[in-house]
């Protein structure tokens, strides 16, 4: 009776023949294996950061800024007096383990989206491996390296592309927070990664706009530089506001060869052909590889989501909706009947709105139509009447997904007997995983909880800690004094103590 699971996507997870995927199938046929979606956007992330040379070369560079810094006390030192006693800030390493890692890492040095370019500190970074460069405090080797990270940082290149991975990073940030939550569905997450997907094509070929927002970074660098930095460093310490000119190759011909290369010369247009373009491309084409596993299964379950009743009560249901999901169905009810489904979910989208509404917003529209009778018509007493009760009513679900459709049904007990195919359909589609962040966030917790120092904890201990970490929210809510109450009356001894 399993109805999917959900992996990390390693390969003894999803093997098709030999892995765990194939051996559940061969125990609970039509099992969906559905390859966690948080992990398939790191996934896809992870290798865009990868796809160019410049683009390992600029998140090698953040890595090993923040490296530099932390691996000596003397460093560090120096680091604090850049930055100011009173914001001690640090740089971000950028690993591949933690997803927000790179995000954070590139933030640091070039500013969020949100904050802009105040809250970069690319230019303490740059002053601070200036300093070392030139002081006699430091090995020659420590100079050497503060010197190239120094000289990386400056590239006109270097800039263009931390704001191409910025750009990225804008659109697959709040999704990959989003999928990393508990209590997401697989259709909204579908959703999500769909709207992604179209904020990512529109900007694919927009290398103008990336480059606007680096000269307007370059200027306020430049600015900063002069402000902070005294005049004789600031000459060292001159940012490129272009990239430099491409040396014509000319290749001798071999007897009979006919055709000719044609190497792009612009310098700015070789960048877009063979970074911005790759980068993007790249990281289009991994996310759709990636999420188009069981198509036609989810293309069925979008059918439930009430975005789309409306098109279903206009449109009706295509020929063959449905009818994956349905195979699926079958499998946990026999009684399970395939037109009945289709009828139910026509019938349920053209009631929705009647449905959905609760008493506060059946006794407002009653007692509207009420007024408009009365009034004969009259629209501004009524528009007004109407804003003040709206104002007054909340209600406490969304009406607008999956769930809400199957607290309705359960709420109005239509589940048992009016829609009880639809019903079936819902809870199967609130069952299906779509990430399992959750769990391995619990081993991590277990991790931290089971370390060397406590090692030798008993099991049921170690159960009660790990439920108390993981269920937060439900132990702040308990009384305190309830808790104490129930320590008390363990024992006649602890109630004389706790107890006064």
């Amino acid at each position: 009776m399993c109805i999917g699971n959900a992996t990390d996507g390693a390969a003894n997870m999803q093997g098709i023949y030999n892995g765990f995927t194939a051996w559940l199938e061969k125990f609970s046929p039509g099992q969906v294996h559905v390859w966690c979606y948080a992990h398939i956007l790191n996934l896809a992330i992870t290798d865009v950061t990868k796809c160019s040379l410049e683009a390992a070369s600029l998140f090698t560079l953040l890595n090993n800024a923040a490296v530099f810094f932390k691996e000596s006390h003397k460093r560090m030192s120096l680091w604090k007096n850049v930055v100011g006693e009173k914001e001690q800030r640090r740089l971000q390493k950028a690993g591949d383990t933690r997803w927000w890692a790179k995000e954070s890492a590139l933030n640091n040095i070039f500013g969020s989206p949100i904050d802009g370019f105040n809250s970069a500190m690319y230019v303490c970074v740059v002053g601070a491996l200036y300093k070392i460069e030139t002081s006699d405090k430091f090995s020659s080797d420590i100079r050497l390296k503060a010197k190239c990270l120094k000289t990386e940082l400056l590239k006109y290149s270097t800039i263009l592309t931390a704001f191409i991975y910025q750009r990225i990073f804008e659109i697959t940030g709040p999704l990959s927070k989003y999928l990393q939550t508990s209590g997401i569905d697989l259709i909204k997450s579908q959703e999500l990664v769909n709207d992604a997907l179209k904020s990512l094509i529109i900007i694919q070929r927009d290398c103008n706009g990336i480059q606007m927002v680096a000269n307007k970074f370059v200027k306020w660098a430049s600015t900063e530089m002069e402000n902070k930095f005294d005049e004789v460093d600031v000459d060292d310490l001159i940012v490129e506001d272009h990239l430099p000119e491409i040396r014509s190759r000319k290749r001798k011909l071999l007897p009979g060869e006919v055709s000719h290369d044609q190497p792009i010369l612009n310098a700015y247009q070789r960048f877009t052909v063979e970074v911005h373009n790759v980068i993007l491309d790249k990281i289009v084409c991994k996310i759709k590889e990636r999420f188009t596993g069981n198509e036609m299964l989810y293309g069925d379950l979008s059918c439930l989501s009430p975005i789309n009743f409306v098109d279903i009560t206009a449109n009706g249901l295509p020929t063959t909706a449905l009818d994956e999901l349905c195979k699926k169905l079958v499998i946990f009810d026999n009684r399970f009947n395939t037109i009945a489904l289709k009828n139910e979910l026509l019938n349920f989208a053209k009631n929705w709105d009647s449905l959905k509404k609760t008493l506060p917003e059946f006794y407002i529209e009653n007692k509207n139509t009420n007024i408009t009778l009365e009034n004969d018509g009259s629209s501004d007493e009524v528009e007004e009447c109407d804003t003040q009760n709206v104002m007054k009513t909340s209600c406490r679900f969304c009406m607008n997904c999956t769930v809400c459709c199957l607290h309705v049904l359960v709420k109005y007990n239509m589940y048992s007997s009016a829609y009880s195919n639809l019903a079936l359909a819902y809870k199967y589609l609130l069952t299906l995983p779509s990430t399992q962040v959750a769990c391995e966030r619990t081993f991590s917790t277990l991790k931290f909880i089971k370390n060397r120092l406590r090692s030798k904890l008993s099991e049921s201990k170690l159960e009660a800690f790990m439920l108390m970490s993981v269920e937060k929210e439900v132990l702040y809510n308990i009384d305190t004094d309830d808790i104490i109450n129930k320590v008390a009356s363990t024992s006649i001894t602890i109630t004389k103590e706790l107890m006064y």
